[in-house]
C-alpha cells in the first residue's frame, strides 16, 4: 500500500474505535470496521462513510461535535466564523494545526514570496478576537490565525490594512451593551505607499486575504497605478456571494473582478491565469485548494494536493461524478486528524468537476456554490467577521 492508504486505514481504525457517533454513522450505513480497511486498501474510498461538516457546528450539529473530540489528547478548539452565528468546533493537536500551516503554505506559495498587502486584521487581532468563542476552560483558537501566519511565514513583508480603532470600539460596545462588532480602519498610508514603491521601483506586489475588504478598496483608488505583470492576488475565505451578516447584498462577479483589477493595474491578458488565485479551504477539512482564474470557466479551478482525497459525490446515484458534473464534496485524509473526527468529511457546499484521477478522485473543480442558505469557515461567514465594520 501507499502511504496514504496505509496511514488512511490506520486512520480510520482509530476513529472507529474513539468516536461512538462515527460507529453509529457505519452502523446505519452497514459498514463495518472491516469494511472500512477493505475499502482503503482496495481504494474505494469514496464509500467510505463521511460525517457532516454540520456535525461540527455547536448548535445544528447538537453538541455533537464534543463526542467527535479526543479530549484526552492535548489540543486546543479551532473555532471557525460564520454569519448564520453557528460556529464549526474542532479539537486540534499541535500536528493537527502543523499539517494545516503546512497545507496553506503550499497554497501561498503559487505567487511569489513579494511585498504583500494583507487585507484582514493582524494575527493578534484575530487571536482577541477567538477568545470570545470560548465554550469552556479548554483553549479555544480562531482557526483563521493558522492561515494567517502561515502566510507571514510565506510573505516575509507584509502589512495588515485593517487595524482596530481602539475609542470607536469602545464606543460601539457601550452603546450596544457589548453586543457591537470592533471597529476597523483601513491603513490607507500603507496602501499607498506600497503602490507607489512598486510603481516605481517595478517590484512585486501581492494583495491577498478577504475579497470582500480588497476588491472594494482596490477598484476605488483615484488612479491606475503601472504594475503589470507585478501585481498578483490572492484571495481566500469566500466572500463572492456579498452576504454580510444575515443581510443580503451584491456578490462579486468574478469575470468583473479580473477586468476591473486588470485595468487598474495594467495587467495583461496573459497573465490572468499565473495573477489571479483563490483559496478553497475549511475548518472541518483543514486542507487548503489554491486555484488561478480560467477565462475559460469564468472561475477559478482549484488544484487538489496531494494531502487529500476529493470525491464530488453524485447526490443521484451516490457515486464519484464525472467531468462536468456537479456534487458534494467529500474529503479523505489521514493527514491532521489526530485530535477530531476528521478523516472523511462531506462538506455543505456544491463543486463541477474539471477533471479526476486515475482512481475517479478529483484532481481539479470549480463552481463552488452553497447548498444551502449558511455559511462556515471558507464561506462568506469568515471573510464578514473580518470585514464588517471596516472604514474603507
Amino acid at each position: 500500500m501507499s502511504d496514504f492508504a496505509a496511514r488512511l486505514c490506520e486512520a480510520l481504525e482509530r476513529q472507529y474505535h474513539l468516536y461512538e457517533p462515527y460507529r453509529t454513522l457505519c452502523d446505519m450505513e452497514g459498514v463495518s470496521l472491516a469494511d472500512l480497511k477493505a475499502m482503503s486498501k482496495a481504494g474505494d474510498v469514496y464509500a467510505i462513510p463521511a460525517i457532516p461538516a454540520d456535525w461540527f457546528k455547536r448548535i445544528k450539529g447538537k453538541g455533537l461535535f464534543e463526542k467527535l473530540a479526543d479530549l484526552k489528547t492535548p489540543g486546543q478548539w479551532l473555532v471557525s466564523s460564520s454569519t448564520s452565528g453557528d460556529s464549526s468546533y474542532t479539537w486540534r493537536t499541535a500536528a493537527d494545526i502543523q499539517s494545516i500551516a503546512d497545507s496553506f503554505v503550499k497554497a501561498y506559495q503559487v505567487v511569489p514570496s513579494c511585498k504583500a498587502l494583507a487585507f484582514s486584521p493582524d494575527v493578534d487581532f484575530l487571536t482577541k478576537v477567538g477568545q470570545r468563542f470560548a465554550i469552556d476552560e479548554k483553549p479555544v483558537t480562531f482557526y483563521a490565525t493558522v492561515p494567517s501566519r502561515a502566510a507571514a511565514n510565506v510573505f516575509m513583508n507584509m502589512d495588515y490594512m485593517a487595524r482596530l480603532n481602539v475609542l470607536r470600539t469602545v464606543w460601539a460596545m457601550a452603546i450596544t451593551k457589548g453586543k457591537g462588532r470592533p471597529v476597523l480602519d483601513l491603513q490607507t498610508n500603507l496602501l499607498q505607499k506600497a503602490l507607489q514603491e512598486s510603481e516605481k521601483n517595478n517590484t512585486p506586489l501581492a494583495f491577498a486575504s478577504s475579497v470582500l475588504m480588497l476588491y472594494p478598496t482596490l477598484n476605488g483608488l483615484t488612479r491606475n497605478y503601472q504594475l503589470g505583470k507585478n501585481a498578483y492576488f490572492l484571495t481566500g475565505a469566500g466572500g463572492w456571494d456579498g452576504k454580510k451578516g444575515s443581510t443580503q447584498g451584491s456578490s462579486i462577479n468574478k469575470t468583473q473582478y479580473v477586468s476591473d483589477m486588470c485595468k487598474k493595474f495594467e495587467i495583461p491578458e496573459e497573465a490572468i491565469s499565473t495573477n489571479f488565485w483563490d483559496i478553497y479551504g475549511t475548518t472541518e477539512n483543514g486542507k487548503a485548494q489554491a486555484g488561478p482564474y480560467s477565462q475559460e470557466y469564468e472561475d477559478f479551478v482549484f488544484e487538489v494536493g496531494d494531502d487529500v482525497k476529493l470525491y464530488i459525490i453524485d447526490p443521484l446515484n451516490g457515486r464519484p461524478a464525472l467531468k462536468g458534473q456537479k456534487g458534494f464534496p467529500r474529503f479523505i485524509s489521514p493527514y491532521g486528524v489526530e485530535g477530531f473526527a476528521g478523516v472523511s468529511i462531506q462538506q455543505g457546499d456544491t463543486f463541477t468537476v474539471v477533471s479526476t484521477c486515475d482512481d475517479g478522485s478529483v484532481r481539479q473543480f470549480t463552481h463552488i456554490s452553497r447548498s444551502s442558505g449558511e455559511e462556515g469557515e471558507g464561506g462568506v461567514g469568515c471573510a464578514y467577521e473580518m470585514v464588517e465594520g471596516v472604514r474603507v
